[in-house]
C-alpha cells in the first residue's frame, strides 16, 4: 500500500521552502567533511575527470574536501531553492541530485539579518535544489528530485508528483534507477 505524505511543493509539508537564508561557505565545508564518504562517492568521478588530483585516496580529507566545496559551490552558483526537510540524510539527497548541508539559521528580511529564536536550534538542515548541469535552467523542473528523496527518506510521495502524472518525465530527471527505487519504496 502507498504512503501519501504532502511533500510541501503542492500542499502541506514534507519539506518547508527557505527563501531568505543567509549561510556562510565554512558551514558548507563542514557538512562536506562531517558527510565526506557521500559527497566523495557523489563528487569523484568529477574530481578524476577535471584532474584535479591523480590520486584522491592519497590526498589529504581536508584538501579534498576543499575540492569537494569548490564542486558544489559550482553546482549551486545558479538560481538555487531551498528547502528544510522533515528527515536529512546526506547521503540520499546525494543520490537524487540534492546538495545537503547544516548552517545556521539565519535569514534576511528587511534589510536585516536575524537569527532563529526557535529554542535552541540554531541550526537548520537545508536540502539545496540547483540545475547543476541539466539540461533546464528552471529549477522548478526539478521536482522530482525531490519527490525521489521524500520516497527514500520516508517511503512517501505526494499525492501530486510528477510520478503520477507523467512518469516518463519523473524517470527523465531522476534516472531509471532512482524511479524504481522510488516505486519500490512506495509500493507503486
Amino acid at each position: 500500500m502507498t504512503n501519501f505524505y504532502h511533500s510541501g511543493l503542492y500542499s502541506e509539508p514534507f519539506y518547508k521552502k527557505i527563501n531568505n537564508l543567509i549561510f556562510d561557505d565554512s558551514y558548507l565545508f563542514d557538512t562536506i567533511c562531517n558527510d565526506y564518504d557521500a559527497f566523495l562517492k557523489h563528487y569523484q568521478g568529477q574530481i578524476e575527470k577535471i584532474g584535479q588530483s591523480d590520486n584522491v585516496d592519497t590526498d589529504s580529507n581536508d584538501s579534498t574536501c576543499r575540492k569537494l566545496l569548490e564542486l558544489v559551490l559550482l553546482d549551486i552558483s545558479k538560481q538555487c531553492l531551498y528547502f528544510q526537510p522533515l528527515i536529512f540524510k546526506p547521503d540520499i539527497a546525494l543520490e537524487c541530485g540534492l546538495i545537503p548541508f547544516v548552517t545556521k539559521d539565519i535569514r534576511y528580511n528587511s534589510n536585516s539579518l536575524y537569527g532563529s529564536s526557535k529554542g535552541n536550534k540554531p541550526y537548520i538542515n537545508v536540502l539545496i535544489l540547483s540545475p547543476k548541469c541539466y539540461t533546464t535552467d528552471d529549477v522548478y523542473d526539478l521536482f522530482p528530485r525531490l519527490d525521489a528523496y521524500q520516497a527514500l527518506t520516508d517511503n512517501s510521495i505526494d499525492h501530486e508528483s510528477y510520478l503520477f502524472e507523467d512518469e516518463e518525465y519523473f524517470e527523465s530527471v531522476v534516472g531509471k534507477g532512482l524511479t524504481q527505487k522510488v516505486l519500490n519504496a512506495t509500493y507503486l
